[in-house]
C-alpha cells in the first residue's frame, strides 16, 4: 500500500510537469521556446471565436486608440476576453464555454494543473486507470531513462510544432529593423502567452478577500498574456528596515491591505507591443512626432521617445512611416515612455480587446469603475510582486538572497551588459533554462547563459530589476499612514519634491544602478529621480506592465484607516545590514580596480594602499553629504578640519595663503536639480569664516565649481533663468522644451569687497553665443555646421531639459588668458577668451575659440566620432608637472559603461590661436576590464609633479593615484556619511541615484612646499576613519582633540611604506557570480 501511494504521489508531481508542458503547446509560458504559438497566432481570433470567448459585437469606444474622439468599432474588432457575449449596455448573454468542454477550466472544482492533468474524463475523480496512464507518458518522456524528467525532456520537438520556423519568421533580414504590419485584432506577442494559473510550487496563498466571489474566482481565465492575480489581503511595506538605508523610509508603517483580484500581464510591455500602439496612433492620427518624442495630438503630453530624440529607445521612424525596432529588440522592454504614454497603450489596449477604456485623456483621470486595462495601483504592483510570500515577507520576489542568475541587475554578467544603453535584456529571459548566443544573438561573447526561474509564485516576470515600472498612483510619502485599507488606488495628490512639482511612482528596479537595481519587492521611487532629475540618461530605463480589474469586480476605492503595526527602531540611514552586503555579490554598478584585494583583511575604507612612489602631499576632500573638509597626509591622517555649516556646493579649493575657499549647497532647489551651489565662503587656517558670497536668487544660481585667479578674484560657474518666451525669441522650438524653460550657463568673475560682500567685474553668458537653424526669422538663425564658433540651441540632440548645458567645471589659464568650461549636456569641452571686457563677451570677441568631444554638437561628425561622455573636471595641467599645457579629463563614460582619465594636446598656437577641431590623446588611463573603473557622475583627476596622476571617483568616494603606467600607488577611501563616520570596514550604503553615501565631488593634492602651506603646523592627528568593528560615529560628536574626528591614533602613524608588492594594482575584482578578472589598469601614450 506504501509503495502504490508513493507511486500515486510521484506520478502526480510529473503528472503536473507534463501539464504545463501540454499547456505549453497551446501557450507556452517561454515566448522563446513556443512550440506553436506562431501557429495560434494565426488562428488566434478563430480560436477565441470557437472557445466562446466573442465579445460585443457593437459599441461606443470612449477615445480612439490613444485617445482622440470616440466612435463605433468594427464587430470583429471587439472581441472580449470575458466569457459570453457583451452587448449594448454589458449585460452578459449566454455563457459560453472555457478551455476543456462546456464547463469553463474547473467548472467550479479543483483548480490544481495536477489534478486537472490526471482528471482525462473531467468527472472530477482519479481512477487507477488515469494514473497508470499519466505515468506511462511519463516514463515514455524520460529518454534517458534516469528516472528524472529534464526541460529539454518535458518540451516538445521542435519539428513537431514548427518551432524552427517561427525562429527564422523572428531573425531580421539584412540587417533592417523589424516590425511591419501585424495582422488585424491580434494582439502583439511579447511575453508567455498562456492562460496561466499561479505555479503549483507557490507559496499559500494570501488571507482571501472578502469582497471578492470564490466560487466566481474559480471560473476566471485571463487574457493571453496576462495571469489572474487572485484576491488575498497582506502586510504592504519595508519588513526588513532597508528603505531607511537609501533615503528617509518611505515605506512605512507596514499595514494590512486588501485587494481584490485582478489580471497583470506576466512581462513588461515589450518593443514590439508598444510599437503596434504607436502604428495605430499614427493611422488615426491620435499622435504626432515632434523632435523625435511621439506626443498625444494637439497638446505637448509626451508618450516617449524615439531614437531620434533618444538614442537609448530602441524605437523609430522608418522612412515609410511606420514605427520600427532596432534589431533583435522586439522582445526587450520598452523604455523611455512617460505616464502618459503608458496609460494612453493601457486605453488603446482596452478598445483592441473590447473594454471600456480606463482613462480620460482630458484630464488623464482614471476611472476605476471600469474594468479595461490601466496601470496598477502600488499596492497592487506590491501584492502581485511578492508572489503569494505573504507567511515570511521577503526582500525580493523570490526571497532573501540576492541571486542574479534570476534577474537583470548592474553588473548580474548578463550577456547583455556590453553595447550602447539600455542594457536591458529580453522579456521573461530569466527562466531556468540555457540560453545561446545562437538563439538570441546577445552583443556579449559568451556561447551559452544558464539562468535561473525568475519568475515569482503568481508567474510574473521581471518583476525585480530590468526596467522601473509605472503604477497609477501620485508619490505620496505620507499615503502608508493615510491610505485606505482595501484597494488603495492611490492618494488625490503627491508630495512636492525638490523641484516642486509632484510625480507618480516607479517600482521594480532595473538594469542601471543600485544595490540589487534597486530591486527590493517594497521599493518605492518617485519618478522625478529617474525622469527629469536623472542626470544619467533621463528615462531609459523606464517601462510599464498593465492591468484589468476583475468583470464585476472593479471598485472605487473605499477609505477606511489603515491598521497600522508598530515598527521597530531603524538601524542608522547610511548603514546597511553586514548579512546582506556579504552575501548581496552585486557591486553598485559602480567601483574602482581592486577591492578583493584591498579588502582582503576587512577594511573597506581609510588609506588602503601607499607605494613609495606615491608622490607625497596632502589632500584637500570634502565629503559630499557632510559639512566638514579636510586636508589629510599620504597616511590618511588629518593636518587640518574645517567645520562648516553647510554642505559642499560643489568644490573646495586651498588658497595660496592658506585659506579655503568652500562652495556651499544653500539647498534652493529651484534650479539645476544636480551640482547646486548658491554661496561662497572663504575660512582661514584656523577655521573662521572670513569671507563670505551668496548668488542665489529666483534669477540666478551659482553651481558645481569654481577657479581661483592669481589676482585673488574667483571664477564662479552659474545658471541664470529664462522664460519660455524668452527661449522662443532665441529660436527654440517650445516643443523640444521638457521644463518650459532653461537655466543656460554664464560665467562670473567676483572681486572681494568686504567681509560679506563682492564685485562681479566680467561676465560671460552662452545666451549671447547662440545660432539656430529652426527659426528665420530670429537673428541667430543660421547654418549650424558652418558657425561651430557658436552654440546651437538644440545641439544636446535630445529633448532640452532645463539645465541645458550643465556646466560642472571651470579651469582658468593665466598664460593664455582663457577659462575651459566642461559642458556635460553637450559632451564637450568648451574655450572661451577672458582678455576681453564684459561687453565684448557679449559679442564675436566672446564666441568659442575652442570645443571639443563630440562634433554632433555642432553638425559636423557623426555619433561615433564623440569622444567624451558626460565628463567632468576638464583643466590645463599645470606649468610645474608632465605634459605641462595639455589637458586632462574624467571622462565618466555615461552611455559606454566605464570611465577613463585622458589627457589631449590642445591645438593651440604661440599666441592663443586655434587651427583644428581635432586634439589627440597622449595619455588614457581604463581599468582591465574598462567597466572595474566606473563612476558615471561627478568625479576628476590633476595631473602631479612626478608624473602620477590623481583621480576621485566620486561616486563611490575612492581616491587613487596612478602611475604613467596605469599602477595604483595610492589608494584612500573616505569614511565620512551624512550622519556621521563609518569603521574602517564599514559600508556607506547608497543613496536615490546609486551613488554611495561617501560620495566626494573631486579632490586636490598639495605639495609640501605649496605657499598655503608653508609655515603652517602639519603635525599629523588621527585618522578619520573609525576602528573595524566600531559603531559609526555621529557628526555632531566632536573630538575635542583639533585634529581627529575619531579613529585609532596609532593605527595611520603606525603605517609603514611599502614598496611595489604592496598591492601595487589593486589586485582581483569580483565579479558577480563567481567570476573573478584582473582589474590591472591600462595606460597608453606618454
Amino acid at each position: 500500500m506504501k509503495n502504490s501511494v508513493h507511486a500515486m504521489a510521484i506520478a502526480c508531481v510529473f503528472s503536473g510537469l507534463l501539464t504545463l508542458t501540454a499547456y505549453g503547446q497551446f501557450r507556452s509560458p517561454d515566448p522563446y521556446q513556443r512550440d506553436s504559438n506562431a501557429q495560434q497566432e494565426q488562428q488566434g481570433p478563430q480560436i477565441r471565436r470557437e472557445a466562446g470567448q466573442q465579445g460585443p459585437g457593437q459599441g461606443q469606444g470612449q477615445g480612439n486608440r490613444v485617445g482622440q474622439g470616440s466612435g463605433a468599432r468594427r464587430a470583429d474588432d471587439m472581441r472580449g476576453p470575458g466569457g459570453g457575449q457583451k452587448q449594448g449596455g454589458g449585460q452578459k448573454q449566454g455563457g459560453g464555454q472555457g478551455q476543456g468542454g462546456g464547463q469553463g477550466q474547473g467548472g467550479g472544482g479543483s483548480r490544481n494543473p495536477v489534478i486537472l492533468a490526471l482528471d482525462a474524463n473531467r468527472d472530477g475523480e482519479l481512477s487507477a486507470s488515469e494514473i497508470a496512464n499519466a505515468v506511462t507518458s511519463l516514463k515514455a518522456l524520460d529518454k534517458n531513462g534516469d528516472g528524472n524528467l529534464s526541460r529539454d525532456e518535458m518540451r516538445p520537438e521542435d519539428g513537431d510544432q514548427g518551432q524552427a520556423a517561427q525562429r527564422q519568421g523572428g531573425q531580421r533580414q539584412g540587417g533592417q529593423p523589424q516590425g511591419g504590419p501585424r495582422q488585424e485584432g491580434k494582439r502583439p506577442a511579447g511575453g508567455p502567452m498562456s492562460t496561466r494559473e499561479p505555479r503549483p510550487d507557490s507559496p499559500a496563498a494570501a488571507v482571501p478577500f472578502a469582497g471578492d466571489d470564490p466560487q466566481k474566482m474559480t471560473t476566471l481565465s485571463s487574457a493571453e498574456g496576462f495571469v489572474l492575480v487572485q484576491a488575498g489581503s497582506f502586510e504592504m511595506g519595508d519588513h526588513h528596515d532597508l528603505g531607511g538605508q537609501e533615503h528617509r523610509n518611505d515605506e512605512v508603517p507596514i499595514h494590512t491591505v486588501q485587494i481584490s483580484s485582478f489580471h497583470m500581464q506576466v512581462t513588461e510591455t515589450t518593443n514590439q507591443q508598444y510599437c503596434d500602439f504607436l502604428n495605430d496612433g499614427l493611422a488615426a492620427k491620435a499622435i504626432e512626432l515632434r523632435e523625435g518624442q511621439v506626443v498625444q495630438a494637439g497638446t505637448n503630453t509626451v508618450f516617449c521617445d524615439t531614437f531620434e530624440s533618444d538614442n537609448a529607445s530602441q524605437i523609430a521612424l522608418s522612412d515609410q512611416r511606420r514605427f520600427v525596432m532596432r534589431p533583435g529588440k522586439d522582445k526587450h522592454p520598452v523604455v523611455c515612455i512617460r505616464w502618459h504614454g503608458a496609460a494612453a497603450y493601457c486605453n488603446w489596449l482596452s478598445e483592441e480587446e473590447g473594454w471600456d477604456t480606463c482613462y480620460d485623456t482630458q484630464t488623464w483621470q482614471c476611472d476605476f469603475a471600469k474594468i479595461g486595462y490601466r496601470l496598477p495601483s502600488e499596492a497592487e504592483w506590491e501584492y502581485a510582486g511578492r508572489g503569494g510570500l505573504t507567511e515570511t515577507y521577503r526582500i525580493f520576489p523570490w526571497g532573501d538572497e540576492p541571486d542574479t542568475r534570476r534577474v537583470n541587475w548592474p553588473n548580474s554578467g548578463d550577456p547583455y551588459e556590453t553595447g550602447p544603453y539600455p542594457w536591458t535584456t529580453p522579456v521573461a529571459f530569466y527562466n531556468g533554462t540555457t540560453r545561446t548566443k545562437d538563439e538570441f544573438n546577445w552583443p556579449g561573447s559568451q556561447a551559452t547563459y544558464q539562468t535561473a526561474d525568475g519568475a515569482n509564485g503568481f508567474g510574473l516576470y521581471d518583476m525585480s530589476g530590468n526596467v522601473w515600472e509605472w503604477t497609477g498612483d501620485w508619490y505620496n510619502r505620507d499615503y502608508y499612514a493615510d491610505g485606505p485599507a482595501a484597494n488603495p488606488m492611490g492618494p488625490m495628490a503627491g508630495t512636492p519634491v525638490q523641484d516642486g512639482n509632484t510625480y507618480r511612482v516607479l517600482r521594480s528596479g532595473s538594469w542601471f544602478n543600485g544595490q540589487w537595481g534597486h530591486g527590493r519587492v517594497s521599493n518605492r521611487n518617485p519618478s522625478y529621480y529617474r525622469g527629469p532629475d536623472d542626470p544619467n540618461h533621463s528615462y531609459y530605463h523606464i517601462g510599464f506592465r498593465p492591468v484589468r480589474s476583475v468583470e464585476g469586480l472593479a471598485v472605487a476605492s473605499i477609505v477606511p484607516r489603515v491598521a497600522v503595526r508598530p515598527q521597530p527602531p531603524r538601524q542608522p540611514e547610511t548603514v546597511l545590514r553586514p548579512s546582506l552586503l556579504e552575501s548581496s555579490g552585486v557591486d553598485l554598478g559602480h567601483g574602482v580596480p581592486g577591492d578583493d584585494e584591498v579588502r582582503a583583511d576587512g577594511q573597506t575604507l581609510g588609506l588602503l594602499i601607499n607605494d613609495t612612489r606615491a608622490f607625497k602631499g596632502y589632500t584637500l576632500f570634502a565629503p559630499k553629504h557632510n559639512t566638514m573638509v579636510y586636508l589629510i597626509d599620504n597616511e590618511g591622517r588629518v593636518v587640518n578640519r574645517w567645520d562648516t555649516e553647510y554642505e559642499p556646493g560643489q568644490s573646495v579649493h586651498l588658497l595660496e595663503n592658506g585659506h579655503l575657499l568652500h562652495c556651499c549647497f544653500t539647498k534652493n532647489g529651484n534650479f539645476t536639480r544636480g551640482g547646486e551651489g548658491g554661496r561662497l565662503e572663504e575660512y582661514d587656517w584656523e577655521g573662521n569664516l572670513v569671507w563670505e558670497f551668496e548668488y542665489s536668487t529666483d534669477k540666478v544660481l551659482s553651481h558645481h565649481d569654481i577657479a581661483p585667479m592669481p589676482n585673488g578674484n574667483v571664477l564662479m560657474l552659474a545658471v541664470e533663468y529664462k522664460s519660455q518666451q524668452e527661449c522662443i525669441d532665441a529660436g527654440f522650438d517650445a516643443r523640444a522644451l521638457r521644463d518650459g524653460h532653461l537655466f543656460p550657463e554664464h560665467i562670473i568673475e567676483v572681486k572681494k569687497t568686504g567681509p560679506k560682500s563682492g564685485e562681479i567685474v566680467w561676465k560671460w553668458h552662452v545666451w549671447d553665443h547662440m545660432v539656430q537653424d529652426f527659426d528665420s526669422t530670429k537673428a541667430n538663425y543660421g547654418n549650424v555646421s558652418e558657425h561651430p564658433e557658436l552654440i546651437d540651441v538644440h545641439g544636446s540632440q535630445r529633448g532640452i531639459p532645463a539645465f541645458w548645458n550643465h556646466g560642472n567645471s571651470i579651469d582658468y589659464n593665466a598664460n593664455l588668458d582663457q577659462i575651459v568650461l566642461s559642458a556635460r549636456g553637450f559632451n564637450e569641452i568648451w574655450v572661451i577668451d577672458h582678455s576681453t571686457t564684459t561687453e565684448e563677451a557679449a559679442g564675436p570677441a566672446g564666441d568659442l575659440l575652442w570645443r571639443w568631444g563630440n562634433p554632433v554638437a555642432h553638425k559636423n561628425g557623426k555619433r561615433e566620432d564623440r569622444q567624451l561622455f558626460q565628463q567632468h573636471d576638464a583643466q590645463w595641467i599645470p606649468d610645474d608637472c608632465p605634459g605641462a599645457g595639455n589637458m586632462l579629463i574624467f571622462n565618466n563614460g555615461l552611455d559606454r559603461g566605464f570611465s577613463s582619465v585622458i589627457e589631449i594636446k590642445t591645438p593651440v598656437d604661440g599666441k592663443g590661436r586655434y587651427t583644428s577641431f581635432d586634439a589627440p590623446i597622449l595619455w588614457e588611463y581604463r581599468a582591465d576590464p574598462p567597466t572595474a573603473f566606473y563612476s558615471s557622475e561627478i568625479s576628476g583627476a590633476h595631473r602631479l609633479p612626478n608624473g602620477n596622476t590623481l583621480i576621485c571617483a566620486g561616486c563611490v568616494g575612492n581616491f587613487l593615484e596612478i602611475t604613467p603606467e596605469g599602477e595604483i600607488v595610492w589608494r584612500y577611501a573616505n569614511s565620512v556619511v551624512r550622519e556621521g563616520i563609518l569603521a574602517a570596514d564599514g559600508e556607506p550604503g547608497t543613496d536615490h541615484r546609486g551613488h554611495q553615501w561617501n560620495a566626494v565631488f573631486k579632490i586636490h593634492r598639495y605639495a609640501p612646499d605649496y605657499p598655503g602651506l608653508v609655515g603652517k603646523s602639519l603635525t599629523p592627528g588621527q585618522v578619520i576613519e573609525q576602528p573595524i568593528g566600531a559603531p559609526m560615529l555621529p557628526t555632531g560628536d566632536r573630538s575635542e582633540r583639533k585634529f581627529g574626528p575619531g579613529g585609532s591614533p596609532g593605527r595611520g602613524a603606525g603605517r609603514e611604506q611599502v614598496g611595489e608588492q604592496h598591492r601595487g594594482t589593486g589586485g582581483e575584482q569580483r565579479r558577480p557570480g563567481g567570476e573573478q578578472r584582473r582589474p590591472g589598469g591600462q595606460a597608453r601614450g606618454r
